[in-house]
Parts: structure tokens; sequence; C-alpha cells
């Protein structure tokens, strides 16, 4: 079951088989994390409560997915939707920042802090980003989502999408030199 398309397992799920859900959860459920905690959500309870939401809406609403939609589109939405509903429930006041993850270790105690360093402006850089730049550059870069099912994410186009990730990336760049350079 394991080697099933997301599609297959939630039309399984659709039909009362369990344990497909358990398969999609278990696929889903730290991507629509650090999907959330990284473009909407800089608090991890918050975001676990918004990735707990998702889950329970997909149970609630899994005979409103159709079989032939890509189920990574369906499913982003979901969470995006969420997000964006609670953002709008607290008027503004939310902050973005990414999630701080663990950089791995070396032994070489230098290159560590160097490391350090450069995600931690990187993350910065991530953070200052305007919310679609963030969350274009966020689906595909990290959670590595195509072209065409951000667009169905976001409710766009393709193209607009490609060139929405292109200007995020430039706008990292922008903000990135001025570390590189020694500037700050």
């Amino acid at each position: 079951m394991e080697n099933l398309k997301d599609e297959e397992l939630m039309e399984m799920f659709c039909n009362g088989n369990t344990h497909a859900f358990h398969l999609i959860y278990d696929r889903y459920k730290n991507r629509i994390f650090r999907f959330i905690s990284n473009t909407y959500e800089k608090d991890r309870n918050s975001a676990e409560d918004c990735v707990q939401e998702v889950f329970i809406r997909l149970i609630k609403n899994k005979n409103t997915f159709n079989v032939s939609m890509r189920f990574p589109t369906w499913i982003y939405t979901v969470a995006r939707n969420i997000c964006l509903n609670r953002i709008r429930a607290r008027a503004g006041l939310l902050h973005f920042e990414l999630l701080d993850n663990d950089m791995p270790d070396k032994s070489d105690s230098s290159g560590k802090v160097v490391r350090q360093e450069l995600y931690e402006i990187i993350r910065k850089a991530v953070s200052e980003l305007p919310e679609k730049l963030k969350a274009v550059f966020i689906m595909r870069e990290l959670d590595e989502i195509s072209y065409e099912d951000i667009a169905g994410i976001i409710g766009s186009n393709e193209g607009n999408i490609r060139t929405l990730f292109h200007r995020a990336k430039k706008e990292l760049q922008k903000i990135i030199k001025p570390y590189i350079e020694g500037e700050k």
C-alpha cells in the first residue's frame, strides 16, 4: 500500500479504508507542518494546531475530494485557506518566521558557526519576503512541489508561479548580498 499514489490512497480512504488515511497522514504531516510554519505561523503550537485542523478537514470533507484532482494541490490549498482564515481573524498581527531547524553537526566547530550564521541569514531573508513570494519559494524549494501544483494551490497559472519563484530568488539575493559581502 505504501507504493500507491496519494490519489489512490485518498480514494481508498473515501471508501472506508482507515489505513489509507494513516499513510496519507504519515506522508504529509511533516510537509504540511513545514509549509505552515515556514509560511504562515511562527509559533510551533499554532502551526501544529493548523496541521491538526487540515487533517480534521480532510476527514470531514473526504467525500468532496475529486479523485481526478492532484492530492498535493488539494491538501496544500486546504492548509493555505486555514492559515489565511486564522490570519484574518487575528487582524494581521502575525509576524512570519521560518521554523528553527537544527543545523547538522560537524566536528569542525568554526565551520558549524559559519553554517549557523549563514542559515540564520537565509532564514531571516526568507522571512522578509512578501507572503506570496515566500509561499511559492517554500513550496517549490523546500517542499519540491511542482509549478503546476503550486499554481493550483495559489489559484494562478504555471507561468505566473515561475515568475513569482524567480522574483523570490532575486529578492533573496538582494537581501543576502550585503551579508555575503560583509556590509552588515
